[in-house]
């Protein structure tokens, strides 16, 4: 593998961004001279922890104008584009004085869109959760052009609410959203929830609803899994309650996903979204191994619905709410491949065909984690034979390094096609006895003239 390192005197003012380590081979950094952007590098960076401008602070909420948040900055942030681009904002934020050279507000909340890790080569390719139907329960939303869709059945018990939160909406589009979505044509049952006092009290009715729901609903119709951004919360009152329905969910045949078992990453702004590379830890987040992966949980854009027609919100700081809809999009295209799959599977899957880091911290790949979905028949993962297990691997390992490379090396100097990665077909038969389409992958032998593995 490739080692830069840095020389602070030729980057732009995002380069205070970066704290560098475990570095080798000098070598200039390369700079994108109409975006400003800073190019990946085999290196592990930091956010930095900037220091707040005439009351404006990093890392914070400037997309509306609502309540105790505002979406006017007064500051004079013209010379600091790393700070300008440490700010959560949206199409309505506005900006009084000038901006630093190169921070294209519209520009980076549309660059931030795409989900990022090769996902629009699998949604090419036709690994897009169709023919997977999965839950999720947050709080109200209100209709929007990513998720508005006859895919999307909206639940509001009792709420009603006129105005509903961005946290719905981003949870939504992080899911299933057409341009913002790890899965974009899952089958998803949205049910509105609570996020006071009595949120574990909604939780759970929410719950009980999916299993009722499902008693409506023909077998190859029926809710497979739901995801909740949030975690068992030991001291609240609904607490038994909550775990009651969660466990009659598993029971049931529904399995419930959580958010704290991942860990939360950022992609630095306008740096390659499909390289490892392009992703940092998120200001807040400690970079301590998570229990399952990490998930790119800011440096990207997704839907909100609040008042006076906010569309969208650059999360320059995201959070482990994000992480669970990532995580559900992908685990939605694993039932589409092969339904027989057990959470257990899903859980060592996704861990299994982890990119490891520098610091040896799990990454989500999701090309690596479908390739595996390909080669797994209806014995599910964990019950395969130690001979199919070692294919698999050897399958993931190559599939993985194509793809995690296809954007930055050559072959003969001749850009390497994503048609020679991967490939699919139509059967019969899936692997668990129903008729359908599997996907397999085809990957090319790599010469390793071109491409070095770590």
């Amino acid at each position: 593998m490739y080692f830069y390192t840095v020389f602070c005197s030729t980057i732009s003012t995002y380069a205070e961004n970066i704290v560098v380590n475990k570095i080798s081979n000098t070598s200039a950094l390369s700079i994108d001279s109409q975006s400003s952007a800073i190019q990946p590098l085999t290196v592990i960076r930091y956010m930095a922890k900037f220091k707040a401008i005439d009351g404006v602070e990093p890392f914070e909420n400037y997309w509306v104008n609502m309540g105790s948040l505002k979406n006017i900055i007064n500051a004079d942030i013209s010379k600091n584009l790393g700070f300008a681009y440490s700010l959560t904002i949206g199409e309505k934020t506005k900006f009084t004085k000038p901006l630093p050279a190169g921070y294209d507000p519209q520009k980076l909340l549309e660059w931030g869109k795409y989900p990022g890790l090769n996902m629009d080569i699998l949604h090419k390719h036709g690994f897009t959760g169709k023919g997977a139907v999965v839950a999720y329960i947050d709080l109200p939303i209100e209709d929007h052009e990513q998720y508005t869709r006859d895919n999307v059945h909206y639940i509001d018990p009792v709420f009603n609410y006129k105005n509903s939160s961005m946290h719905g909406a981003t949870v939504l589009s992080v899911l299933t959203g057409k341009d913002t979505g790890t899965a974009p044509e899952a089958e998803v049952y949205y049910w509105a929830s609570s996020g006071g006092d009595d949120t574990f009290l909604w939780l759970a009715k929410n719950l009980n609803a999916i299993i009722e729901k499902n008693k409506t609903l023909e077998d190859i119709k029926k809710i497979r899994m739901v995801g909740i951004s949030n975690n068992i919360d030991e001291s609240d009152p609904y607490v038994d309650m909550f775990r009651n329905a969660v466990k009659a969910c598993e029971e049931a045949g529904v399995m419930v996903w959580f958010c704290g078992e991942y860990g939360a990453f950022s992609f630095i702004p306008y740096s390659d979204r499909n390289s490892y590379d392009s992703l940092v830890p998120e200001s807040w987040w400690e970079s301590a191994v998570p229990e399952l992966v990490v998930l790119p949980t800011a440096g990207r854009t997704a839907a909100t619905s609040a008042p006076d027609d906010y569309k969208y919100i650059y999360w320059a700081k995201g959070g482990l709410s994000w992480s669970m809809p990532y995580a559900l999009g992908l685990y939605a295209i694993a039932l589409e491949i092969n339904p027989a799959l057990t959470k257990n599977d899903l859980r060592k899957m996704i861990v299994d065909t982890a990119y490891f880091n520098f610091e040896r911290i799990p990454i989500v790949d999701p090309v690596g984690f479908v390739a595996a979905m390909c080669l797994c028949d209806s014995k599910g993962y964990i019950n395969q034979s130690p001979e199919q297990l070692k294919k698999l691997y050897r399958s993931i390992r190559k599939s993985h390094h194509l793809m995690d490379y296809r954007n930055n090396m050559t072959t003969k100097g001749k850009p390497l096609k994503d048609e020679k990665a991967i490939k699919y077909e139509t059967v019969n038969k899936l692997p668990n006895g129903n008729a359908g389409t599997i996907y397999s992958f085809t990957v090319q032998p790599l010469d390793n003239d071109y491409i070095r593995f770590p």
